[in-house]
């Protein structure tokens, strides 16, 4: 049962979820939702010692058809609480409430009504929908019934899309992720995202601006989706390696309560009519045909940035108001080629059910000025903070086609310049990296240029103005911001100072200002990245230096389950060997990194209770902990590469060093987690064997790194012998490892 204070005077519900999404978002979940809340009471001595004695679960499908009621039932237990009720249909919204009962108050407390959308189940439920590649084609669109909530009682897209997708409806954006979509191991997982079209209908019909771009409709709508490239065909060097392909479902169901209507992406001219797919009378299959063109990204990589057209990009493209046919500008064509295999993903669909990424914060710039760069001259803004996210410049132009260059980076040089010399990039500040590059469409109105399918790490941001391109230059002709995935500030902490303190308080302050900044732009695509400026990669090592403090802050339960599934995608299957860095094939045997896996599974039990992802990973914990059991037998595992990475000593003695003794600690740490989780799952004699392996390794890790010459614990090295890092790990382990003479 979780707590909190309430300001309201009342007891009331609040931090409703299911799954890892906010209540008011539940689109999409799982056929199998789990449910959790917080109980929040004033904060007065009438309430002291209140908990929760009672819940109540309801989903029902409408008002009057009362789907799953748990009863009244005697338990705290307020996280995670699985639905048991009869199979839910996909596309459908169903309404669920909780009602609890407290120790200190005679009456109950209700939640408001939800609603949640369960995703498709099953690979039936797509219809027949084929894996789509527009043979460069990545705008593209479809024309549906006109869509309303009198005419349809439900509406829906499923789209798969490894790329990433900007999919809109009447003009009217369905996300806020700007095409920013998680990098994961395709070949074993691959998401879908489940759109309810009236929804956002409904919600855009109060917006003017929106509203406009929906006028003048011939009776129908449109569904519009950009594809992207993103991680899934690109690589570090820019080089598109796979094509943008995509999968998508639409159904439409009738408020009359006729048979569904489906539209589906499908080859051989589109045709996609019950006759050719087979399907009865129990649906319809529409014959709207998805068609396409080019569109403005030329290229989109998060490391080398984007190449952009917007002249490709027909205005209003994705309403009826714009008409394909008589466009003489932009060449539209069926797609009616299905995506080659080696374009197909070959991974598991599976929902998303993630917060999406969103505009966390907009960043004005704290100055600008004139620098020479090698290029030519540029405009430097400088953020005046590190975000990561990508940059709007406002530019104009009166003939079509004028360049205007935008680059990003955390680093100056001393001319003031860009410093792009990174790691495993191209030497000097000529370097392609963080890049966006507008072609303006010159109508000599100001356009307003924004990348999508990328995200940056930077300070600082670089401006280069072509030939007939007019920009202002002031502080307000760049806009950046900062995104991350929208999941919540869920803890906080703040120093005082007194006249003894010196100022210690508001230092402390303003280093937890600085974590939550960090960690915030280390978590843009969907897990813990080690920088997301120069490597943009999950390195298992960093995730786990982070990980308890994250999920102190903030509620990235969806975003550590999504990368344990990338861990235990990327495993060896033959040896359960793990990659020190995913998604990729560095199988470095370094344990100080790969015990990872189950030290942050345990700790998604400790902050989040999440019972089920323990048992959706346990087989694969034990066969990558036993792999490496069975590999060193009968010595403790000791693999490494390369040790403590933050030492004060060069890498070229310390991993000798305190690799090993690291390597060895991390394990035993694994050792005590998994034990723990065995315990969690009900596995007896699983604990007991975790555990004693953990009590056989912790003498034999005394007795390899004690140097009873010297009474410490440590190594030699060029700067002498050194016990910092040692002396900690055996600190850590305590009692069990040092023996009590000492």
């Amino acid at each position: 049962m979780i707590l909190l204070y309430s300001v309201s005077g009342q007891s009331t519900l609040e931090g409703l979820t299911i799954d890892y999404l906010p209540a008011d978002n539940a689109i999409g979940v799982s056929s199998s939702p789990r449910f959790s809340w917080k109980l929040s009471f004033p904060q007065s001595s009438d309430y002291r010692g209140t908990q929760q004695t009672d819940y109540q679960l309801t989903v029902s499908a409408g008002q009057d058809r009362l789907v799953w009621d748990t009863g009244r039932i005697n338990s705290s237990e307020s996280v995670f609480i699985p639905y048991t009720g009869p199979l839910l249909n996909s596309s459908l919204s169903y309404d669920w409430q909780v009602t609890v009962w407290t120790n200190t108050e005679n009456k109950s407390i209700s939640s408001p009504q939800y609603q949640f959308m369960v995703g498709l189940k099953t690979e039936e439920e797509w219809e027949g929908a084929e894996w789509m590649c527009g043979d460069g084609l990545q705008v593209t669109r479809v024309e549906l019934p006109k869509l309303s909530l009198e005419t349809y009682s439900s509406a829906t897209l499923t789209i798969a899309a490894p790329g990433c997708v900007i999919a809109s409806v009447d003009g009217v954006s369905l996300d806020t992720t700007r095409g920013v979509c998680p990098w994961i191991n395709f070949d074993k997982t691959t998401y879908f995202t489940t759109y309810d079209l009236l929804r956002h209908l409904s919600v855009s019909s109060t917006d003017n601006e929106q509203r406009d771009s929906r006028d003048d409709k011939s009776g129908g709508s449109v569904v519009g989706v950009m594809l992207g490239r993103s991680m899934w065909g690109s690589t570090n060097s820019g080089i598109h390696a796979r094509l943008p392909v995509f999968r998508a479902v639409i159904k439409l169901t009738p408020s009359t309560g006729g048979p569904p209507e489906v539209i589906i992406t499908k080859g051989s001219g589109g045709e996609s009519n019950t006759n050719n797919l087979g399907f009865g009378d129990d649906k319809n299959m529409l014959d709207s045909q998805w068609i396409g063109t080019p569109g403005p990204f030329i290229a989109d990589n998060p490391f080398t940035g984007t190449i952009i057209d917007w002249r490709l990009l027909p205005l209003r493209w994705d309403t009826s108001a714009y008409s394909p046919a008589t466009d003489n500008t932009t060449a539209w064509k069926p797609l009616s080629n299905p995506a080659q295999p080696q374009n197909i993903p070959k991974g598991i669909l599976t929902p998303f059910t993630m917060p999406p990424v969103t505009d966390w914060q907009t960043v004005t710039p704290k100055s600008v000025k004139l620098v020479k760069e090698w290029g030519g001259d540029v405009y430097m803004y400088d953020l005046g903070v590190n975000l990561v996210g990508t940059c709007e410049v406002q530019a104009s132009s009166s003939v079509p086609g004028g360049l205007i260059t935008t680059r990003g980076g955390e680093m100056l040089l001393q001319n003031g310049s860009l410093n792009q010399n990174f790691t495993v990039r191209p030497k000097g500040v000529k370097a392609g990296f963080q890049m966006d590059q507008h072609s303006l469409r010159g109508t000599g109105e100001t356009e307003y240029l924004r990348p999508s399918f990328t995200w940056y790490g930077m300070q600082y941001v670089s401006v280069q103005v072509g030939v007939n391109v007019e920009f202002n230059a002031t502080l307000a002709s760049l806009t950046c911001y900062q995104m991350l995935p929208s999941i919540p500030v869920t803890g906080s902490v703040e120093f005082s100072d007194d006249a003894e303190s010196d100022g210690v308080g508001a230092m402390l302050n303003r280093l937890q200002e600085i974590v939550l900044t960090s960690q915030k732009g280390n978590f843009a695509n969907y897990a813990p990245t080690d920088c997301p400026t120069r490597e943009k990669h999950f390195w298992l090592g960093d995730a786990l230096d982070t990980a308890e403090e994250a999920m102190y802050n903030f509620g990235a339960g969806s975003l550590f389950a999504n990368f344990l599934q990338i861990i235990k995608d990327t495993a060896d299957p033959t040896s359960g060997e793990l990659p020190a860095v995913v998604p990729g094939t560095i199988h470095a045997r370094d344990l100080s990194w790969t015990t990872a896996y189950p030290l942050i599974a345990y700790q998604m039990y400790m902050r989040y209770d999440d019972i089920s992802l323990l048992r959706q990973h346990y087989t694969q914990l034990s066969f990558y902990m036993s792999g490496r059991i069975n590999a060193s037998a009968p010595d403790i595992p000791n693999e490494y590469q390369w040790g403590d990475w933050c030492n004060n000593q060069s890498q070229t003695t310390a991993p000798q060093g305190n690799g090993p003794a690291l390597a060895g600690f991390n394990f035993i740490l694994a050792l005590d987690a998994m034990g723990s989780i065995a315990d969690v799952l009900g596995l007896t004699k699983d604990a007991g064997m975790w555990r004693g392996y953990a009590e056989t390794f912790r003498p034999l890790w005394h007795e390899e790194h004690y140097k009873s010459e010297r009474g410490l614990y440590g190594y030699d090295s060029e700067n002498g012998f050194v016990v910092q890092t040692l002396t900690s790990a055996a600190l850590k382990l305590g009692k069990t490892v040092i023996p009590a003479a000492l």
